[in-house]
């Protein structure tokens, strides 16, 4: 470029190479300011949580497209040290976190990866999004496909904040804690069933947890879903009582009213 281009440039506009060399200055002043509206959008849009980076999606929504590419790079650049973004990645990273679907995963390479949450984008290690994701929600869980048989009272750990306890004042039978199965069904208030999977969507619960969520169900129909619905759950023909609580004792009042019949 020295000894062929600049001459040649030179010889067609006289002064070129010192337009270029200025041009270069301003462009470099141009890199300064947007590396420092980057790091203040960076701060206004991010936390760190563990190895991963949690981007507020409406807060991004807020920023210049020129910003929120570069917010995508410094996410990742922040949990996997000299990774290189292609464009395109960039660019399916900033999409998913303005306007993808909920559960979509985007893959950036060496193991690391986006998952669209309902309020924001996560950005780390594959197998710490689902982990990381849970914890920032904090709902009680079993392992999937766990089945616990309701025969007497009972306490069941549900993950490492949540206890259920169970009362049963008389013997009764069909009652099972466990995790959902395809095509199960709610029993609402009003004595009408709703598909589980709608009823979760209906109240943004994050498809990472739906698997691991404990379910109070008779003869197959779910009636309660801790940390989900509302309060306790009490069934007057079976007299059992269901009641999620921290394990310092505290009772959780947090989500949807479910009432026994």
């Amino acid at each position: 470029i020295r000894h062929a281009l600049i001459p040649a440039l030179e010889r067609i506009v006289p002064g070129a190479s010192t337009a270029i060399a200025r041009n270069a200055d301003l462009l470099a002043d141009d890199a300064d300011l947007l590396n420092s509206l980057t790091i203040a959008a960076f701060d206004a849009c991010c936390r760190r949580l563990g190895s991963t980076i949690q981007i507020d999606r409406d807060a991004l929504r807020s920023q210049p497209r020129a910003l929120q590419r570069r917010i995508m790079v410094l996410a990742a650049q922040a949990v996997s040290d000299g990774i290189e973004l292609t464009r395109e990645r960039v660019e399916a990273l900033r999409t998913a976190a303005i306007s993808g679907n909920v559960g979509s995963r985007i893959e950036i390479g060496r193991g690391v990866s986006g998952l669209v949450d309902y309020d924001c984008l996560l950005v780390g290690p594959d197998d710490q999004l689902g982990p990381e994701l849970r914890r920032i929600h904090g709902l009680p869980e079993l392992e999937p496909g766990k089945t616990i048989a309701i025969e007497h009272s009972m306490s069941v750990s549900a993950g490492p904040d949540w206890v259920i306890a169970i009362e049963i004042a008389c013997r009764a039978t069909g009652w099972v804690l466990r995790t959902r199965s395809p095509g199960d069904r709610l029993l609402l208030p009003n004595d009408h069933h709703k598909r589980l999977q709608d009823w979760l969507v209906d109240r943004k619960v994050p498809v990472v947890v739906r698997d691991r969520l404990p379910l109070l169900v008779h003869d197959g129909v779910v009636r309660w879903v801790a940390g989900v619905s509302v309060g306790d759950y009490e069934d007057v023909h079976s007299r059992l009582t269901a009641r999620l609580m921290t394990r310092t004792g505290d009772e959780q009042r947090d989500g949807e009213h479910a009432a026994g019949n």
